[in-house]
């Protein structure tokens, strides 16, 4: 019998396809996990993506100051907030009413200018616009008392939200954080109030201030698990069966190459792999997806962890032993 050797010019193109599958589904595992944390992080980051803006609160005793540290696109906020719909958020209604009211009052108030402009307009198309709107501010001054009660945040978690509008509305108003809220809201949805201030000036400072807040709240439906809806599961079925099935592939193959392995110890020779198989704790697959990467030689850990113990090792080893590395770091790092 003749045993033929194996070139390594042939060994090298049988292990380049395989090379390229490896980084093909490394690939697949990130865009897997970057999906996956952008479902985990979504929520927490909802309400920049909101108010369109990414912000920072200081509070130090009565002191409170909010910074801008970055201006969101409006377009891409309202693309990214597109994923309400998979994470089943919707609108809560009392909230969304009131700002469809102050919409409302928005357009009624551009309307009595543009009237007030023509001194031919018609008197009583003046009145009818001026008494819509003090019925809307009466609208609005009950349905802020009835927000400050009900607080309509609290089924989506987000108090605190509420507390920071009532805050704002205190400080503008009456200039003092101690004064009622409801007080306040009563006195900014006045006519006196918006006579005095303005209505372009006041209305200009809820929109940018008030509303952005009032937006982030919402609803979201339980299920009959009794955990919040979530659609993501739509989107990772197809990563889901694309990882089973390679996983059994895998598995089967190991199987089958080495003799007295099981496809039992097959698959726990794949023990990395079931992370991506497991519907929850998705945050764990950063386990298998930096084993891929190394196997892929995307990324190459082994030179990362030689680098390190190199540097380690050239910091902790006297100067005048310049034999250092090569002696003592050398040898250990050759181990790996």
């Amino acid at each position: 019998m003749t045993i033929t050797k194996v070139s390594p010019g042939s060994q090298t193109k049988f292990l380049r396809p395989r090379l390229w599958f490896e980084k093909i589904m490394a690939s697949i595992v990130l865009a897997n996990y970057i999906l996956v944390i952008f479902d985990l992080s979504y929520i927490p980051l909802r309400d920049f993506l909101i108010q369109e803006r990414i912000t920072w609160s200081i509070k130090i005793g009565t002191f409170e100051r909010e910074i801008t540290l970055l201006p969101i696109p409006s377009r891409l906020s309202q693309l990214i907030t597109q994923y309400d719909i998979i994470k089943g958020i919707e609108p809560y209604r009392d909230t969304d009413q009131y700002l469809r009211r102050v919409e409302d009052l928005n357009e009624a108030v551009n309307q009595l200018i543009s009237q007030q402009a023509f001194t031919d307009s018609n008197l009583t198309e003046t009145k009818e616009t001026q008494q819509n709107i003090d019925e809307i501010l009466v609208d609005l001054r009950q349905r802020s008392v009835e927000m400050v009660e009900q607080n309509p945040f609290q089924i989506a978690n987000k108090t605190g939200t509420l507390e920071r509008i009532k805050n704002k509305m205190r400080r503008h108003v009456f200039d003092n954080p101690e004064s009622s809220a409801k007080d306040s809201f009563r006195k900014f949805w006045s006519a006196k109030n918006f006579q005095q201030n303005g209505w372009r000036n006041e209305l200009d400072f809820f929109d940018q201030e008030i509303a952005p807040l009032i937006a982030t709240n919402y609803f979201r439906p339980v299920g009959e698990s009794g955990e919040p809806f979530d659609n993501f599961g739509l989107i990772d079925t197809p990563f889901f069966l694309l990882f089973l099935t390679e996983f059994l592939a895998r598995t089967w193959f190991i199987s089958r190459r080495h003799a007295g392995v099981s496809w039992f110890d097959a698959t726990l020779w794949r023990w990395y792999d079931i992370f991506l198989l497991i519907p929850i704790f998705r945050f764990l697959r950063i386990i298998p997806l930096t084993i891929r990467l190394d196997q892929a030689k995307l990324i190459d850990f082994k030179a990362i962890k030689k680098q390190s113990k190199s540097r380690i090792c050239s910091r902790n080893c006297p100067r005048y032993y310049r034999s250092c590395y090569y002696s003592s770091c050398g040898s250990s790092s050759s181990n790996y």
